[in-house]
């Protein structure tokens, strides 16, 4: 999960937790996330902030969605910004 803040559009990009432990355990920068103990941290983490970012966000951008479907989800959320005065993402 990424939560935008620099757009002044709060935006939620949703990370699923499969892939999210997925890239922990291959990515060969950082060795943080391969252990059983570091994994359940991180999915206790997203479980206790992801409500609260949610709460917050002003939309949710799901990027399992096709593509075309995320690009115009983004570009409404441009034109919406645009239409009412704020800064697009």
């Amino acid at each position: 999960m990424w939560s935008a803040t620099e757009s002044r559009h709060e935006q939620l990009w949703r990370e699923d937790t499969v892939v999210l432990l997925e890239r922990l355990a291959t990515r060969t920068t950082n060795g943080f996330g391969r252990s059983g103990a570091e994994r359940e941290w991180v999915l206790a983490d997203v479980a206790a902030v992801e409500p609260l970012l949610r709460a917050t966000a002003d939309v949710e951008i799901d990027p399992r969605a096709p593509v075309a479907e995320v690009a115009d989800r983004l570009v409404e959320i441009a034109r919406t910004a645009a239409a009412s005065g704020r800064r697009s993402p």
